[in-house]
């Protein structure tokens, strides 16, 4: 039974792999790249380490 279900996800991940990405979704995606640069979270590195210094990210002081 387990194996059936395995093939039977298989195939529809498959499937769901070829199918096109819709328009809307691909405007949504470039309008992001758009607002937010080249970090993929929107937000710069540096920002992002002094948005979390203090918070118990990053490097623990000696």
């Amino acid at each position: 039974m387990q194996s059936l279900i395995g093939k039977q996800l298989r195939s529809l991940y498959d499937s769901v792999l070829v199918e096109p990405i819709p328009d809307k979704l691909v405007e949504l995606l470039l309008k992001l790249d758009e607002v937010g640069g080249d970090s993929p979270s929107g937000v710069d590195d540096g920002e992002h380490k002094a948005a979390t210094a203090g918070n118990g990210e990053g490097s623990k002081p000696q």
